[in-house]
C-alpha cells in the first residue's frame, strides 16, 4: 500500500464527489454539446484524475472487497 495522508473514508468521499460532479454536469448533454465546450471537458478530466488518484491510494484491503 502507498502512504498516504489521506484516509480510505476521505479518499472513498473524494472519488464520490468526483462522480457527482461528472454526473451533475454531464447530464442532459449530448456528445456534441460536451465536445464543444472546452472548460467543461477539461473540469470532468480533471475530476477523472482526481478519482483515479483517490482509487490508486485505497488501501489493499479496501480495493479487494
Amino acid at each position: 500500500m502507498k502512504k498516504s495522508k489521506f484516509s480510505d473514508k476521505e479518499r472513498l468521499t473524494h472519488i464520490l464527489t468526483s462522480v457527482d460532479f461528472i454526473i451533475k454536469y454531464t447530464a442532459g448533454l449530448n456528445e456534441d454539446e460536451f465536445l464543444r465546450d472546452e472548460i467543461l471537458k477539461r473540469a470532468i478530466v480533471r475530476e477523472f484524475e482526481v478519482l483515479g488518484e483517490a482509487a490508486n491510494y485505497l488501501s489493499d484491503e479496501i480495493q479487494t472487497k
